[in-house]
């Protein structure tokens, strides 16, 4: 997990930083244009694409992301985490300068578990406690 929160100066100053048009929300400033993950593949190969996608959005002034849990079945949420961190933790991207948005409510697979919903909703979910069957 990554620290921190999407601040209004911050995105607005990343923006401004790569000559971008803001686009205001009542919250924040976003780039006219997010990457989304949805998409492709559930292979390393794609992983590799996408990670690369990510990182060259975000240093050339996109700042928002798009994803979910159930994308690429997992996949494409932890292809972002790990360039988030990479960027972070080299200096060249604060957390207050982005946002990642992402949905709930849909019970995911894991790929690299080789789990698919129903089993992961057993395995993780129930047999581990997070949830109980009258949920």
């Amino acid at each position: 997990m990554i620290d921190g929160y999407a601040t209004s100066k911050d995105m607005s100053n990343f923006l401004d930083k790569h000559s971008i048009v803001k686009r205001e929300t009542p919250w924040f400033f976003i780039s006219p244009i997010a990457i989304g993950t949805h998409l492709g593949n559930m292979d390393q190969t794609d992983s590799e694409l996408y990670q690369t996608s990510i990182e060259y959005g975000l240093k050339n002034g996109i700042n928002f992301i798009d994803t979910a849990i159930n994308y690429r079945r997992m996949r494409s949420e932890r292809d972002i985490g790990l360039v988030l961190s990479r960027l972070i933790n080299e200096e060249l991207l604060r957390r207050s300068e982005f946002v990642v948005s992402t949905k709930a409510g849909i019970i995911p697979g894991d790929i690299e578990a080789g789990l698919v919903p129903k089993d992961y909703l057993q395995k993780i979910l129930l047999d581990q406690g997070i949830l109980q069957e009258s949920d």
